[in-house]
């Protein structure tokens, strides 16, 4: 699981046998999408992404960015996923596909709450019930 700060990039890592696909010789498109979990794209908490990486003979890693947006509402952590779709050529995916990201809240906490200033201080007789606003 990635863990990310609003307002920043996540870089989630993909890795490949580097060999260069099924054959050893050829080139390979590896191609993802993100994924809605509590985190909401149409919300903006991140900007929704889909692609491809390409690796080339002989590299084992990619990386993904996807920008997560820094908002004003409070809000606890939320999370969303990178999903590896599919591959060409002579490959397979496998193993883990799925990445979770973690947004940690730079707002807030996860609501406002506080009494009205009427509130604060009460008298009351023994037995009877006190009320908050």
């Amino acid at each position: 699981m990635r863990q990310s700060a609003e307002g920043v990039d996540v870089l989630p890592d993909i890795l490949g046998d580097g060999g260069g696909g099924g054959d050893g010789s050829s080139v390979v498109d590896v191609f993802y999408k993100t994924e809605d979990g509590t985190a909401k794209s149409s919300s903006g908490d991140y900007q929704v992404k889909s692609g491809k990486v390409t690796f080339n003979v002989g590299e084992f890693q990619k990386i993904i960015s996807v920008l997560v947006l820094n908002d004003s509402t409070p809000e606890g952590v939320e999370t969303f996923k990178v999903i590896l779709t599919s591959s060409t050529g002579d490959t397979v995916l496998y193993n883990e596909t799925t990445a979770t990201v973690s947004i940690l809240a730079s707002d807030k906490g996860t609501g406002e709450f506080q009494f009205a200033s009427s509130s604060l201080n009460k008298t009351i007789e023994e037995g009877a019930t006190v009320g908050f606003t």
